[in-house]
């Protein structure tokens, strides 16, 4: 069963960047075979200068021969999910219930959501978001760690000779990073951060203005992490969690 606090299945942020485990993980599912076909494998990563010198070039082909998966796949967010959500029974995901708590017992584990609704289960996989009631009732409530900069993301149409598919990018200058991924279908998915006090606001000429002044490009988003912890399970609970990263959106 999959209890989702959205009030149902959308699209949500842009590109997805998964990694070997990742995929590893999805293959033992059997949910592996459609994503070339939703995104596109990086073969190679090239780490760059401001003026777009190359610092390090990290080439995929020999550690993807040796872990026998894509080293790293970008996928569209959405039709991601899509793709998962067909993989099981429509009536089997339940929409519109935020977790609030859980009990574990020796018969399992009972999950608690906000309308007051009790579901018993052998295992609770705990998924909950940066503000993660599995979290706050196995390690106590923490204030989200600011990381220090703010992140713009999208995807967009984007086909040149000089950016082959297959290549990823990312640039770092002063206070500044940009970061580009092909994503499939002739899209990318790009990032771009900068070095920003906490709370910072949008200025008045809007997003999509103030990162023009700086990458030409633009779709805000705010960057905070939870403070860092081990993966937590016991033997009814697991509590998985997402790293804030400038792409927000590794797995």
């Amino acid at each position: 069963m999959v209890y989702e606090q959205a009030d149902r299945l959308r699209e949500v942020g842009a590109g997805l960047t998964l990694w070997a485990n990742a995929s590893k993980a999805l293959a033992k599912l059997g949910a592996a075979g459609g994503l070339l076909g939703i995104g596109s494998a990086t073969a190679r990563f090239e780490l760059r200068d401001w003026q777009g010198e190359v610092l390090a070039a990290m080439p995929f082909a020999s550690l993807e021969r040796k872990l026998g998966v894509p080293v790293n796949i970008c996928v569209h967010r959405g039709e991601f999910l899509d793709q998962l959500a067909r993989r099981i029974e429509p009536k089997t995901i339940h929409c519109g219930q935020r977790c609030v708590g859980f009990a574990a017992h020796d018969a399992g584990v009972t999950v608690r959501f906000a309308d007051g609704r009790e579901v018993c289960a052998d295992l609770l996989v705990g998924a909950d978001g940066l503000h993660s009631a599995v979290r706050a009732q196995l390690h106590g409530e923490s204030r989200p760690r600011y990381a220090g900069y703010t992140c713009w993301r999208a995807l967009a149409r984007f086909e040149h000779k000089a950016f082959p598919s297959g290549t990823g990018i990312e640039a770092w200058g002063l206070g500044k990073r940009f970061a580009v991924h092909h994503c499939g279908q002739g899209r990318v998915f790009w990032y771009a951060t900068r070095n920003a006090p906490e709370g910072t606001v949008d200025t008045p000429i809007g997003r999509k203005g103030e990162v023009l002044n700086v990458f030409e490009i633009g779709l805000l988003q705010s960057r905070s992490s939870s403070p860092p912890l081990r993966t937590t399970s016991c033997e009814t609970i697991l509590l998985t969690e997402s790293r804030s990263h400038p792409g927000a959106g590794d797995a």
